[in-house]
């Protein structure tokens, strides 16, 4: 995955990047970084798979403080961190949206 900005511009990359010739079109690994700001594991930035023996306690955590221009785009995020597919219910209060959540989480335990 390569980070630019909005103008274009290279920030760096995440991800394995050994089979590429030129490294220098996409920036330094930001890995580091993201798993600093993102408080996602560093292991499971690099392998998702990393994730499945984490509690669910600490991959809803991943949410916390994160801020969206609609309600429950946090809680929509996570649909794919635990695998779901509740279906999306746009409007609907952030409530709703993270029960609905907890109800697929645990139907697929």
């Amino acid at each position: 995955m390569v980070f630019l900005t909005r103008h274009w511009q290279v920030v760096g990359h995440k991800g394995d990047v050994a089979h590429l010739k030129d490294k220098t079109e996409i920036g330094p690994s930001l890995e580091a970084l993201l798993a600093d700001v993102s408080a996602i594991p560093l292991a499971v930035l690099q392998d998702f798979s990393a994730s499945y023996s984490l509690s669910i306690k600490d991959r809803l955590g991943w949410m916390e403080g994160r801020e969206t221009l609609k309600e429950g785009d946090t809680v929509y995020a996570l649909f794919g961190v635990f695998g779901v597919r509740p279906g999306a219910n746009y409007g609907e209060k952030r409530d709703n949206t993270e029960h609905r959540l907890i109800e697929a989480i645990d139907r697929k335990q």
